[in-house]
């Protein structure tokens, strides 16, 4: 249940907006070792150092293992855009972008707002 007197904020994701899975079904698995949700995270603080934000999407009233929202999404690895260097990585047509239909995420995934990405992608390379 969520916490009493919640009350949740809606938003709409705008499109070229970065999504960062924490759910171990969308992260790469690492031989010897499986998921690494440890990595998002790192990934968000490199992203909050350098002063932007993140949002945090946790769907109101979900049970436990429950989906937090299913979008239309394209995936790339995070080795494929910083080999990038973050310019071709927010284009749409950039061949590194693999179209993956209709995603639902789990676990509280992050989100970078299409307006930060540039800045972000600076901050991780």
């Amino acid at each position: 249940p969520d916490l009493p007197g919640f009350q949740p904020n809606f938003k709409t994701i705008p499109a070229g907006s970065l999504i960062i899975p924490m759910d171990a079904n969308l992260q790469t698995l690492v031989p010897n070792i499986g998921c690494l949700s440890i990595l998002p995270y790192g990934l968000v603080i490199r992203t909050l150092w350098s002063n932007v934000s993140v949002s945090w999407a946790i769907a109101t009233g979900k049970q436990l293992s429950g989906a937090d929202f299913t979008a239309v999404t394209s995936r790339a690895r995070f080795s494929d855009i910083a080999s990038a260097q973050g310019q071709a990585a927010i284009d749409p047509s950039w061949s590194g972008w693999k179209n993956n239909g209709s995603t639902t995420y789990y676990g509280g995934p992050f989100i970078i707002l299409a307006q930060n990405v540039r800045k972000t992608l600076t901050a991780w390379n």
